[in-house]
């Protein structure tokens, strides 16, 4: 009895699968030409979607009919057409993939995809159409592959977004204000004037007037050629307020300057060595002490100048200091001094050269003068006539010589010229002396 329900069991879930299934077959045969496409046959290149990504979406078109068909495919985001129609062949009880590609927007979105112009004509249509449910893109706002549901700074600007959420500042954004500054290192980062508190007292550099706090303002540093970011500029310990010397790191304490008197001869300090009161259990380096120390004092007997001892040298180089003509009068008034004699002299000397010149000058128009007004009489000088020979035996005369006659005046000239040369003017003996060197 028990194996006979087994085989009838057995036989009924048969019957019922086998009519399922020849149900089926029946049903898609009623139509010869019949493409289709559902949900489930729409797939993206990626698992997760990222705002800005390029992916690639996938559709695989069926022919559920008993003919072979053709078709084209088209894409769409919402009513928003992706690519021109591209054509499929596909024959029957096969499928056929077609693709494009895709930028992820920023807002959520779904995939139509449609089927149409088929050849010959589709007798079912009701399955041309699908799409997908509405996507929720994912933001990675700072690039690192981490989406930013994942990522714990979003921004990747050094802080975290339970810090910036803390500090008021964006998590979306590395630099909140704009100033240029990353939040992380930006002391202030909701204050685009200001990104940086060097002394930390609160106020920005941009509004401080003395970033470093060290005393000094910066308009002060930038005077004296010193860093008003940091406090000790030379870094020898002493702040550049307190330091006379603050790009020195050797010096800080203003030294006093040393005028040694010129007149005065050098005197050359000598150090007694100074012998130890302790107890010596080496005698022999207590008697190469006791000889240095000999030699020493016979040294100093033989020289010309004994050397001047003094019980404190330092006292005595002031002292001699204080008493010199230079100390006294001072250096730079010794040589303001010089420097005015010597101004002085130059100004003579030019004077003196001027005087000279101006008086040749006058010397050499006052000849020019003179030539001008000297007039030269006119020289009126009678020719000499020679008398034609007399005849031979006649009077006044030698046969066959000649007689010089005297010459004659003439008779417009009077007996005494009527231009007469000016008495010369006294000349001065530098005029003298300036002709006998053109004579010579």
């Amino acid at each position: 009895m028990i194996k006979k329900s087994k085989i009838f069991f057995t036989l009924l879930i048969g019957s019922l699968v086998f009519g399922f299934f020849g149900c089926q077959k029946v049903i898609a045969a009623t139509y010869d030409y019949d493409l289709a496409i559902k949900q489930s046959d729409i797939e993206f290149s990626k698992d997760t979607l990222i705002v800005g990504d390029k992916v690639r979406i996938y559709a695989q078109v069926r022919n559920v009919g008993n003919e072979d068909i053709s078709g084209y495919i088209t894409f769409f985001q919402g009513v928003q057409l992706l690519n021109n129609p591209q054509q499929v062949w596909v024959r029957a009880g096969k499928t056929s993939e077609v693709f494009t590609d895709f930028i992820v927007p920023k807002s959520s979105f779904n995939i139509q995809i449609k089927i149409q112009g088929a050849s010959p004509e589709d007798q079912n249509s009701s399955n041309n159409v699908t799409q997908t449910a509405l996507i929720y893109p994912d933001v990675d706002t700072d690039g690192d592959g981490t989406i930013d549901r994942l990522d714990a700074d979003d921004d990747n600007d050094g802080l975290s977004d339970i810090d910036e959420e803390r500090l008021g500042a964006d998590p979306l954004k590395a630099d909140t204000d704009g100033d240029g500054y990353n939040d992380r290192i930006d002391v202030f980062p909701l204050d685009s004037k200001e990104w940086v508190d060097t002394d930390g007292d609160g106020n920005g550099d941009n509004k401080d007037p003395d970033d470093d706090n060290d005393g000094l303002s910066d308009e002060q540093e930038r005077q004296k050629g010193t860093d008003s970011k940091r406090k000790d500029t030379d870094g020898d310990g002493v702040n550049d307020a307190q330091d006379f010397y603050p790009l020195d790191p050797k010096r800080n304490v203003q030294e006093k300057s040393v005028v040694r008197d010129i007149f005065q001869p050098v005197v050359k300090a000598v150090t007694t060595p100074v012998v130890s009161t302790e107890k010596v259990v080496d005698s022999q380096a207590v008697a190469s002490a006791t000889a240095v120390v000999e030699d020493l004092l016979a040294e100093q007997e033989n020289k010309e100048i004994p050397a001047v001892l003094a019980t404190n040298e330092e006292e005595k180089t002031e002292a001699l200091n204080d008493n010199s003509f230079l100390n006294k009068f001072g250096s730079k008034n010794i040589l303001w001094f010089l420097g005015g004699i010597i101004i002085i002299l130059a100004i003579i000397f030019g004077w003196l050269i001027a005087r000279q010149l101006k008086r040749e000058k006058d010397d050499s128009d006052f000849i020019s003068s003179n030539k001008e007004r000297t007039l030269k009489p006119p020289l009126l000088r009678g020719a000499s006539l020679a008398a034609p020979n007399p005849p031979a035996g006649g009077e006044g005369g030698k046969a066959g010589g000649s007689r010089l006659l005297k010459p004659l005046r003439p008779k417009f000239m009077p007996a005494k010229s009527p231009f007469k040369r000016p008495a010369p003017k006294p000349v001065s003996p530098h005029v003298l002396d300036l002709k006998n060197r053109n004579r010579q």
